[in-house]
């Protein structure tokens, strides 16, 4: 086995999860580099790999796939523009709305969101009461 490839094995593998989420990201992980891309993996320079920051991604991967989760739970439709796609946009529960310019697929919307929106920002859009700012 090629040295960067049993590098990355061993590094992904250390990998500690603590939430089904950051599983999901572990496990992605694993089909991309150790099964889609082993071979571009392979020709990776050795020292590029021990430098990666494996925990990171895998962080920034779980953080996505819960606000992925967290969109699908409170979208309620995407609205599209046949002749103006970039006035798209996501329809949230509490009646809010999101831009997403350009997306025509639901779930590619919500992925655009996920990388738009922090959890914080999915929960003011969430959130029922946000009228309540502009009313006196």
């Amino acid at each position: 086995m090629n040295k960067a490839i049993q590098i990355a094995t061993e590094k992904i593998n250390a990998l500690k999860t603590k939430n089904k989420y950051e599983l999901k990201a572990k496990l992605q992980m694993i089909d991309y580099y150790l099964m889609d891309n082993v071979e571009a993996l392979g020709k990776t320079d050795v020292e590029k790999v021990k430098a990666h920051k494996w925990r990171s991604e895998m962080l920034t991967k779980a953080s996505r796939l819960k606000k992925f989760d967290l969109l699908k739970a409170q979208v309620v439709k995407l609205e599209r523009h046949a002749y103006a796609p970039e006035m798209n946009c996501i329809h949230f529960k509490s009646g809010r709305t999101f831009s997403t310019p350009q997306k025509t697929e639901f779930d590619e919307a919500l992925l655009y969101a996920s990388y738009h929106l922090s959890e914080a920002d999915i929960s003011h859009y969430s959130s029922p009461n946000y009228m309540k700012h502009f009313q006196n």
